[in-house]
């Protein structure tokens, strides 16, 4: 049988793992930590002096005999010297504990650093608005800028799209001879109908120079119960004149009451009705320049009648003069009007108002009552239905929408 001259050992002192040449179990020794890889001390078994261990000094077991001559404080060193051993032994093993308990502990703590730097970077990276405007206005104002682009081309598209429909529904309205015919063209036309019959016996509205229209600009309008566009059109004559057209269903129709300026009694012939008789009209009101810094007590307004049809530069008999307190509810809101007169260029709404209105002349629906008094006839304000033209269920709110709102 061949003899084994190499072989593996596992040292229990230090858990290393080593090939080194076979010797007498105490004389061999860890490349590593220099101990024996039983465990055991090198004088535990057999000093290097031939003194006995501390266990067979005990015991009284005599595998190490004890050196003559050795004093009492020579063996008491050495005893000392093997217990440090041990200690230092087991040092070493807490200490390669620790060490491995603490390369864990870092190792968990650099995962968990890493996750939070993902973290932070994904919601940066989707959602990079929230951190970088927070502290810049700049930012704030160019994300608000390429929104307000974005609106307008998404409201260009749609003023696009409906427009030849638009057209073809303008000119068949105009061209059709009857109120039920024009009714199927009317946003709420089935409602109307009896109302455009009686407006119609009156205003008589076909005209074949007239019936062929042209939409030249479109706005696509906002607070509205459906989606509704503002438009002007043009016609045979050079006549100008403002359509509004809501979208229902898949068809558009006309705000006819806006498209007439409906009245529910004939503006001209109203000073002829009987005293105490009242009115919805839809007009221009006026502010008389007399008193524009309304410190006498009183306000003064007028109020024109408009047409559908506009070519050139609008006249219009104004109405009698209607005065009333300046520190009532009317004259508060007529003041906080007027405040805000020279700003605007739009109505709530979002249509331009601008190219068809007079500096200072406010679109109005308002309910009047007829005064007359020796023979002379003169206007009272009771209500301001409203600070706009649109027909009944065009707005989410037919009640009026401040002057704040109409320039935002």
């Amino acid at each position: 049988m061949a003899k084994l001259t190499e072989g593996h050992f596992h040292c229990k002192n230090c858990d290393e793992l080593f090939e080194a040449p076979i010797r007498k179990p105490e004389d061999q020794l860890c490349p590593s930590c220099g101990k024996p890889p039983t465990g055991e001390s090198p004088l535990s078994e057999k000093s290097v002096s031939g003194m006995p261990s501390v266990a067979n000094l005990a015991t009284g077991h005599s595998s190490n005999p004890v050196k003559s001559g050795e004093t009492q404080d020579a063996r008491k060193i050495r005893e000392a010297t093997i217990n440090a051993d041990g200690k230092n032994s087991d040092r070493i093993k807490r200490t390669k504990r620790r060490e491995k308990r603490s390369s864990k502990l870092l190792i968990m703590l650099g995962v968990w650093v890493l996750l939070m730097g993902l973290t932070v970077g994904l919601v940066n990276y989707f959602n990079p608005d929230e951190d970088e405007t927070g502290n810049k206005p700049e930012l704030t104002e160019a994300l608000k800028k390429r929104q307000l682009e974005a609106e307008m081309k998404q409201a260009q598209a749609v003023i696009q799209q409906a427009a030849p429909e638009c057209e073809e529904v303008i000119t068949s309205f105009l061209n059709a001879t009857s109120a039920a015919s024009k009714a199927q063209f009317v946003y709420q036309g089935v409602k109307l109908t009896t109302v455009m019959n009686r407006y119609y016996q009156s205003n008589p509205s076909f005209s074949s120079t007239r019936s062929q229209v042209k939409l030249i600009r479109g706005e696509l309008l906002k607070n509205t119960k459906h989606q509704t566009i503002g438009t002007i059109c043009v016609n045979q004559q050079k006549e100008t004149f403002e359509v509004i057209f809501v979208r229902v269903g898949n068809e558009w129709k006309i705000d006819w009451e806006a498209l007439v300026r409906y009245d529910d009694r004939s503006w001209s012939l109203f000073p002829a009705s009987s005293d105490g008789s009242e009115g919805e009209f839809r007009l221009y009101m006026r502010v008389r320049d007399s008193n524009k810094e309304f410190d006498e007590g009183e306000i003064s307004i007028v109020f024109y009648k408009p047409d559908m049809y506009v070519k050139g530069e609008f006249r219009s008999v104004p109405s009698p003069a209607v005065r009333l307190p300046v520190d009532s509810e009317l004259g508060l809101k007529i003041r906080e009007m007027v405040s805000r007169e020279d700003d605007m260029k739009t109505d709530a709404y979002g249509f331009t108002t601008s190219l068809f209105d007079k500096p200072r002349y406010h679109r109005v629906r308002v309910k009047l009552r007829l005064k007359k008094e020796d023979k002379e006839e003169t206007f009272e304000l009771l209500e301001i239905l409203a600070d706009h033209w649109y027909g009944d269920g065009v707005t989410e709110s037919d009640s009026e929408i401040s002057t704040t709102e109409k320039n935002e």
